[in-house]
């Protein structure tokens, strides 16, 4: 139960920060030092992250899911597979398909895609002794403050890391 809330959770909260951010996309790039110089490079890039924002909080939560397990090497190819993917693609779509900043966050978002499928391929096989389903959802709100008091401290840690990065 615990598992299918969070996951439920997690593409709400990518979904809240997938509109909102972009809603105030312009504002929040020039909170982050863009120039208007970067302002046509800095849009579209991230505008595709914000698309993405659910899938990229459901792989979180499917990688933190399966190290939970002891499925540490599964979680690490899932998450690596999609990295090294973005080496090799980012390049093509960048220059290739000349999508310039656009084709770096379309290429982010299929590594994306790639980590995702491979995380949740534990779940659709049933090799995970954890089930994710619709049903498992919970509907009291007491379980969703127990599971972000435990998410909190991995959630600070990861968000203060995007905003050194940035």
């Amino acid at each position: 139960m615990y598992a299918s809330s969070g996951m439920f959770a997690a593409v709400i909260v990518g979904v809240v920060l997938c509109i909102s951010g972009l809603v105030f996309l312009h504002s929040i790039l020039e909170l982050l030092g863009c120039t208007t110089t970067m302002m046509p490079y800095a849009k579209p890039y991230a505008a595709f992250v914000l698309l993405a924002a659910p899938l990229n909080c459901a792989v979180f939560m499917l990688n933190n899911t399966l190290r939970s397990q002891g499925m540490t090497r599964l979680a690490m190819i899932g998450m690596g597979a999609g990295g090294i993917l973005n080496i090799f693609i980012d390049p093509l779509f960048i220059f290739k398909f000349g999508l310039g900043t656009a084709g770096a966050s379309i290429a982010t978002m299929i590594n994306q895609s790639v980590s995702f499928v491979i995380l949740a391929s534990c779940f659709v096989t049933k090799r995970s002794v954890v089930n994710l389903r619709l049903r498992y959802i919970s509907r009291n709100m007491q379980h969703y403050r127990e599971i972000f008091s435990l998410g909190l401290p991995t959630m600070v840690r990861n968000g203060l890391a995007s905003v050194a990065a940035a």
